[in-house]
């Protein structure tokens, strides 16, 4: 006889049912959780005043978000002792947002915040005296905002910065005295602003400095007193500083970049080449700089800059190659051997009735700035815009002597690697001749074109301009156009 099947299985129901339960006693729990206390709450409403989002818990990582382009955020928490407070954010970089115009007071009571990254945004208004409470600092960087009114005395309290960027903002006043008591500062950029003189000598203190560039300053003159024993200096950068008197300073044996342009600095041009066995870049231009280069070039030189200083004589150096050395405005110009069509032009640069006669048939011309030479097959008149791509360096000029003009460039990034010309692939609208504005030269020192011999008369000027490297938002590109006559 067959026996009976085995019973079946006991139904899944209750396994499911347990499960389910187990489930909605989570979403309770999560539910009943308090709002988030502390640091946490005040990132919340600062984030929530910024119009900007975040996750309940952004102290836990990891932390991902799409950003737009050119703009990020980071956030970094101490989550060690959980006794009291809860997690402190530590690191804070919010930059790149346009949106973003204003400070909200929460911020500062991150008070363990090690470093503040604010920069590229659109801040506006003046800065707190709150910012005393972030004495932990070590990191603060602003730069790029539209920040405004004077640096607050109450920031004298950031004892531990290292590194501190305020520059290409509307901050006025004296450049503040008490950063000089920064003294574990390695990187220090005040430039850009609306800034007085002069700077206080007891910046002399700043002996751990790598980076130091200031500039862009009004008000009284400066002697060079300030610049101290730094043995770690890098990067020197004091254009445009109202600096007078003869250049005196210490050996600084790893220096790699030097920029006195635009001061009223005197004294013999050999003493500026004491750096020779580190220099790369040395600017020296718009000064009052007497004696002879050196006959050769330094072997770590890759650029010399000594245009307009006037008091200069002797001649060229036998090793200076194009792109690396700029003379326009100096006796040099006058004395060189070797190029004779650009010496005659460069005669004339400054010099009233030169060289017309070579201007007899020449009733217009155009530069394609940065490109090729180039003609619209549109352009009823059929312009020819002449070219303008020789590669200038970070110290150069190039003749051309078929019009009688000069294009002069100096400046570099002393961070980055640049070219000096900029080009873009998108479709330039609203015009018939596109291909004219795909190229443009970029410079971080002076850029200058000259016509040179032109007789006294009326003249028309046609600039045109596109806009190819910021891709979003209008007004953030702020520039200069001088025309001399």
């Amino acid at each position: 006889m067959a026996s009976p099947p085995p019973p079946p299985p006991p139904p899944a129901a209750p396994f499911s049912l347990l499960l389910l339960l187990v489930s909605i006693a989570l979403a309770a729990a999560q539910l009943q959780q308090p709002p988030p206390q502390g640091d946490v709450a005040a990132l919340h409403k600062v984030f929530r005043e910024w119009g900007l989002s975040l996750p309940a818990d952004p102290c836990r990582p990891p932390f991902v978000k799409l950003f737009p382009k050119d703009a990020s955020i980071a956030i970094n928490c101490n989550c060690s002792d959980l006794t009291n407070e809860g997690c402190r954010v530590t690191h804070l970089k919010v930059t790149g947002y346009r949106s973003i115009t204003r400070i909200p007071e929460e911020l500062f009571s991150l008070t363990e915040l090690v470093s503040l990254d604010l920069s590229n945004n659109n801040l506006s208004g003046s800065i707190t005296p709150n910012i005393a409470n972030l004495n932990k600092l070590e990191l603060w960087h602003f730069n790029n905002n539209q920040l405004s009114g004077p640096f607050p005395s109450e920031s004298s309290s950031l004892r531990n910065l290292q590194s501190l960027w305020m520059f290409d903002n509307n901050i006025d006043g004296p450049v503040p005295e008490f950063v000089a008591n920064f003294t574990n500062l390695k990187d220090l950029r005040i430039y850009g602003m609306k800034l007085r003189g002069p700077i206080s000598n007891k910046f002399s203190n700043l002996t751990n400095l790598t980076y130091l560039m200031i500039g862009d300053l009004g008000g009284d003159n400066s002697s060079v007193n300030f610049t101290g024993v730094w043995a770690n200096l890098s990067v020197l950068s004091l254009r445009n500083c109202g600096l007078t008197g003869e250049f005196r300073s210490p050996i600084w044996r790893n220096l790699t970049y030097l920029d006195l342009r635009s001061n009223n600095l005197s004294g013999p041009i050999e003493k500026v080449f004491q750096y020779n066995r580190s220099l790369q870049y040395l600017y020296v231009g718009e000064n009052k700089f007497n004696g002879s280069l050196p006959p050769g070039r330094p072997p770590s030189l890759r650029a010399l800059d000594v245009t307009y200083n006037s008091l200069l004589n002797g001649s060229l150096p036998n090793n200076f190659s194009d792109g690396m050395m700029n003379y326009v405005g100096t006796s040099i110009a006058a004395s060189g051997s070797g190029q004779s069509a650009n010496i005659s032009l460069l005669k004339c640069l400054g010099v009233e009735q030169c060289n017309q006669k070579d201007l007899t048939n020449l009733l217009s011309f155009a530069v394609n700035c940065g490109d090729k030479q180039y003609t619209s097959p549109l352009d009823p008149l059929q312009t020819m815009f002449n070219d303008d791509s020789t590669d200038l360096g970070a110290a150069g000029f190039h003749v051309n002597t078929s019009n009688n003009w000069v294009v002069s460039n100096v400046g570099a990034d002393p961070f980055s690697i640049s070219t000096g010309i900029v080009s873009t692939i998108k479709n330039i609208s609203g015009t018939d001749m596109p291909n004219l504005y795909k190229t443009a030269r970029t410079s971080t020192g002076s850029l200058w074109y000259y016509v040179v011999g032109l007789t006294s008369g009326t003249y028309t000027v046609q600039l045109f301009f596109a806009e190819i490297v910021i891709e979003s938002e209008s007004g953030r590109r702020l520039f200069n156009i001088d025309i001399q006559v």
